[in-house]
């Protein structure tokens, strides 16, 4: 093992000082971060899932470090760390799938983390073993990324969609800038490392080793340290988006885990007819425009007409409610969480629910 190249020694130096001065940012705010009121003490401690990206990006740091030792000593230095790539992302990368999903509440992230670390397993294998075995493994990693890359996707997606028309005021607005830049960087970033695998000395060879370090360097930085910052920054809106402007009924609907379900479910358990014209949402806002389309279409002759299965549901609910009175709020509860088979959920309210 001789000596490297200075374009290798040039791209770790670099990713190290990157890696490792947004490590010291992102942990200085999080330790100093005293929650959107400013007298929380230990606020993020105690929700220690907002930690994630000083994780991510303190052991990306661990990992340049021991390359830079080798390099130093013109040794192998510790394999695991500077001979066998992608082991360090066997940790890395699917902490970054956890961080993105809990930012967004959104759901399967421990599965979509493991479908991710098998990913990262299969690129070990790829970068470990001699052709043709790296290509079945790749082949294979390929498969598991893809149909995980494409839920994460479809859930960002519908967890994006309710940021974005929960957005009513500066904060919040600023809010869903960072997480749709972090999201972007996430996504955009991904999907070049198995494509610079295909042309790396491993499988096409049309670059050589150094290019293809310098090339891991900047996709290590922009995955790991710049989206890590990204969401540090949307974390600071949201939290402020919950406290400032916003009046129970809003912090209820916003920061439920099942935020849409849970909002219809207040209004339909609540004894009091629903005020939601007093609150309907300014028209200048997408929620505001899309709530005042929704009750038009609700006035319209046609859609006071209910379809016939959703008629047949109303005919056995009021049975059912003949034989059990007491449990007419939780019957009504179930019978208007089902908006799929008929949009004129409000045709319940007949039932005495």
């Amino acid at each position: 093992h001789g000596c490297p190249g200075s374009v290798k020694v040039a791209s770790d130096v670099v990713g190290f000082v990157l890696i490792t001065a947004a490590t010291v940012y992102i942990g200085f705010k999080n330790y100093s971060y005293k929650g959107p009121s400013g007298s929380e003490t230990d606020y993020n401690g105690f929700r220690e899932e907002t930690m994630i990206p000083l994780y991510i990006n303190l052991f990306a740091s661990v990992a340049y470090w021991a390359r830079l030792v080798a390099n130093a000593a013109c040794s192998p230095g510790f394999l695991m760390m500077t001979h066998i790539r992608y082991c360090d992302y066997l940790l890395t990368c699917p902490l970054l799938v956890l961080d993105l999903l809990w930012n967004l509440e959104a759901p399967y992230k421990i599965t979509n983390a493991v479908l991710i670390f098998i990913t990262l397993l299969s690129g070990v294998a790829c970068s470990y073993l001699p052709a043709p075995q790296s290509y079945y493994w790749f082949v294979f990693g390929d498969i598991i990324f893809f149909f995980a890359y494409g839920l994460l996707i479809w859930m960002v997606r519908a967890r994006m969609a309710f940021f974005v028309a929960r957005a009513r005021n500066e904060n919040a607005i600023m809010a869903v800038y960072y997480i749709k830049a972090a999201c972007c960087c996430f996504f955009l970033i991904w999907i070049w490392f198995p494509l610079i695998w295909i042309v790396s000395p491993y499988c096409l060879n049309y670059i050589d080793i150094e290019t293809l370090d310098l090339l891991h360097m900047f996709l290590d930085v922009c995955a790991k340290s710049v989206y890590g910052v990204l969401l540090l920054w949307f974390r600071w809106h949201y939290d402020q988006k919950l406290v400032k402007n916003v009046d129970d009924e809003e912090f209820y609907q916003f920061s439920s885990k099942n935020p849409q379900r849970q909002a219809v479910l207040q209004v339909m358990l609540s004894d009091e007819p629903a005020e939601a014209e007093a609150k309907q949402e300014a028209p200048s806002s997408p929620g505001g425009r899309r709530q005042a389309r929704f009750g038009a279409e609700l006035e319209s002759p046609r859609s006071l007409r209910p379809s016939p299965i959703f008629r047949c549901l109303v005919k056995g609910a009021e049975f059912i409610d003949r034989l059990h009175r007491g449990g007419r709020r939780e019957f009504g509860a179930w019978i208007r969480c089902v908006p799929s088979i008929s949009p004129n959920v409000d045709h319940v309210a007949d039932l005495g629910f």
